[in-house]
């Protein structure tokens, strides 16, 4: 509930007032130590790389914004994947990015579909009886920051089902 409000508000102040990011070196790592504590829960469904593959990588990110955006997007991924299956997150640096790519094990999001659920108050599946919850801000929340860090995110179909989202940083380095 804590999340759902501050997205409502994050939405209506970036409305408003347009986003900043006052991006800094962070490590790859604390990003996603951050954002999984925000599941203490369902920790053990959330796959992590290992700790060699984010080991002295750091990227240019807002650390608040950047892990209000990764926690939507893992939030999503736990809705939409069954309970007994996990949650993967993976690193990659690619042509000065540093890709960080969550997996679910959903349904899918068909192609045209794939860009409008970007849009502010856009679900998937809007009916009166989906299976999950939510307003459809998290992810409209997630390219806007992601747009402030001068990147983006993609989703793309995950293969064995489901959907990938690839959030796009500036890469810092990596020693």
């Amino acid at each position: 509930m804590r999340r759902l409000v501050g997205n409502v508000e994050a939405a209506a102040r970036l409305d408003r007032d347009g986003m900043d990011a006052a991006t800094r070196p962070l490590r790859v790592g604390e990003l996603l130590t951050e954002a999984v504590g925000e599941f203490p829960q369902q920790s053990e469904r959330i796959r992590l790389p290992s700790g060699d593959a984010v080991a002295g990588l750091r990227m240019w990110a807002d650390p608040a914004l950047a892990v209000r955006a990764l926690v939507a997007v893992i939030e999503n991924a736990l809705a939409l994947s069954p309970p007994e299956t996990s949650v993967d997150v993976e690193v990659a640096v690619e042509a000065g990015e540093v890709l960080v790519a969550v997996s679910d094990r959903g349904p899918g999001i068909p192609e045209e579909k794939r860009d409008r659920i970007f849009d502010a108050f856009t679900q998937m599946d809007s009916s009166t009886t989906r299976s999950h919850e939510g307003m459809g801000i998290g992810l409209y929340l997630t390219r806007r920051i992601m747009q402030a860090h001068g990147g983006d995110v993609d989703v793309k179909p995950r293969e064995g089902g489901g959907s990938t989202f690839v959030l796009r940083f500036q890469l810092l380095e990596r020693r």
